[in-house]
């Protein structure tokens, strides 16, 4: 825009020039002068928009800063989360090592007598033996005292009981789901072992590495249609859909069995267009999602 006018400046005032013996003298000078003051102010015009670029620039370069800073914030976020994680899996572990240990040494108390009075009562008659040369009854009984022995080593490997992992959950009111990726709550909260289940989010965190089965139920009323699934990690690993008649209540459910991680995140979300309307869950039916480790 400024070179047009100064353009079109230079061309008054190549005009300007060429007429210049049909203009009288006074005329002329003082359209040189009201040139000149065009093109000062053209240049003023210049600086300005300079001035503008400028600034502009430098709010581009503190917004990516902000949004560098913004960043930086999340990833800090996002590994506190996991350490937090990481803590509250621990604290399960420890917690279920505190309730079985005293289990283990009792047993380790209870079984230790009993051995050490079998062996006793052999070691007495390999004694009475070895005086009369019965080397047959000698083998015999130093096999069975390292049977005891054996068995006794056994039942103190043997693994204390694994604190049980489950929980069942369900809708305590209808719920509207028309969204695509919406992720299910079921905010009553029956069961709830290990307090890996977050009502307020639906989420079901794995304390422990193992094998676990879940099953979800999904109501619906009066034409409304959902399509939901089970997702792990972001990665859905099954799915049910319920298209209900008018006027009338449908339901399914499905079951998965998945081998999961410490610290996989577990939930139910609906599936890209595959869902309108309302999920039912009352006294007459429940809209429930349920899981349990198996080993």
């Amino acid at each position: 825009m400024v070179l047009t006018l100064i353009f079109a400046v230079i061309i008054s005032l190549q005009v300007n020039v060429n007429a210049a013996e049909e203009i009288p003298g006074e005329t002329l000078k003082q359209e040189i002068e009201n040139l000149k003051g065009l093109v000062s102010a053209l240049q003023k015009t210049s600086e300005l928009n300079s001035l503008k670029i400028y600034s502009l620039e430098k709010i581009s370069e503190d917004q990516q800063r902000i949004i560098n800073q913004q960043r930086a914030i999340l990833e800090k976020l996002l590994v506190e989360n996991h350490g937090l994680k990481n803590k509250q899996q621990i604290s399960v572990l420890n917690k279920a090592n505190r309730t079985f240990r005293p289990e283990v040494n009792q047993k380790n108390g209870t079984l230790r007598p009993e051995v050490n009075q079998r062996n006793g009562t052999i070691r007495t008659d390999i004694g009475k033996h070895q005086k009369y040369g019965d080397s047959g009854d000698i083998r015999t009984l130093k096999e069975r005292m390292q049977i005891t022995e054996s068995r006794y080593e056994r039942l103190l490997s043997e693994p204390a009981t694994v604190l049980p992992v489950a929980f069942y959950a369900y809708m305590s009111v209808p719920a509207t789901y028309s969204q695509n990726h919406h992720v299910l709550v079921f905010d009553t909260v029956k069961t709830n072992i290990g307090n890996s289940f977050h009502h307020t989010t639906g989420v079901f965190m794995v304390p422990t590495p193992g094998l676990y089965a879940f099953t979800w139920t999904i109501r619906e009323y009066n034409g409304s249609h959902h399509s939901v699934a089970l997702v792990v990690n972001n990665e859905e690993y099954g799915a049910v859909y319920q298209n209900s008649h008018a006027l009338d209540y449908d339901e399914c459910s499905t079951t998965v069995v998945l081998q999961l991680n410490q610290g996989d995140d577990v939930y139910l979300r609906t599936r890209v267009g595959g869902g309108d309307g309302v999920i039912v869950s009352n006294s007459y039916g429940r809209s429930s999602f349920s899981g349990w480790k198996i080993n």
